[in-house]
């Protein structure tokens, strides 16, 4: 296993150094989404630190929702879980009242020109070139919400290679799998659009529609996607938990 700090992570405490190899190390998939992170020994062995060193580094880890420890079983690799903003957003239930996540369709797949709005948010260079991906979520068959999605090509030019079919219902896991790239967090606002058109949204002749715009961040805190969902106003539904 290669051991890299960056010149920035070298001015961190220790624990933090290793929280970040360990970072590289499931950005790499060195261990797979679902099986269990070495033991504490081994990667106090590894790292050349303390197991105490090794705790406080899993433990941020677990904090971030990249880890999960299971008593009795041991630090399992695992990745954050987006899939309740739908569920968040749109009153979508079965009979039982729990939340029907949908399926999700790549309408379309592009290499694009920068655009200088775009790159902006994703902060690229005004002309760096892009991924551009049209994406519908659905219920039954019928759609429920369309996205439009910008990557920047560098480094998800292997998605490129796919044909729309091929994607899976979940990008997240595929951009770990075909691209290396692990979507550790995001941020979301949400507008209110009195009259909205979609090529694939049905909701009329400039219906009210609901605009979800996401920004992914990568384990290192940069911008990886751009995302805007669009969804019926009539099925909005903001649901949370406060404890």
């Amino acid at each position: 296993m290669e051991l890299h700090i960056s010149q920035m992570a070298e001015k961190l405490p220790r624990y933090e150094q290793i929280r970040h190899l360990l970072q590289q190390e499931l950005a790499k998939q060195s261990w797979p989404v679902g099986g269990t992170l070495p033991s504490e020994q081994i990667l106090a062995e590894t790292y050349g630190v303390s197991i105490g060193t090794i705790r406080k580094a899993v433990d941020l880890l677990v904090r971030d929702g990249l880890l999960e420890k299971v008593q009795g079983k041991g630090t399992f690799v695992k990745y954050p879980d987006f899939t309740s903003s739908l569920t968040r957003f749109f009153r979508h239930r079965n009979k039982a009242g729990q939340a029907i996540i949908p399926t999700g369709r790549v309408e379309k797949l592009a290499a694009v020109d920068g655009n200088g709005e775009i790159n902006a948010f994703l902060g690229r260079a005004e002309h760096e070139p892009l991924i551009y991906i049209e994406r519908t979520r659905r219920l039954d068959g019928s759609v429920i919400v369309s996205e439009k999605i910008w990557l920047p090509r560098e480094p998800f030019a292997a998605l490129l290679e796919l044909k729309p079919a091929q994607f899976d219902d979940l990008l997240y896991p595929l951009y770990i799998k075909q691209c290396g790239q692990l979507i550790l967090s995001a941020r979301e606002q949400l507008t209110f659009l009195p009259r909205y058109t979609d090529d694939y949204l049905p909701i009329g002749d400039g219906g009210a529609a609901v605009k979800i715009r996401r920004l992914a961040y990568g384990i290192n805190g940069e911008i990886l996607e751009y995302r805007e969902s669009y969804g019926k106003a009539v099925d909005f539904c903001y649901e949370t938990v406060i404890a």
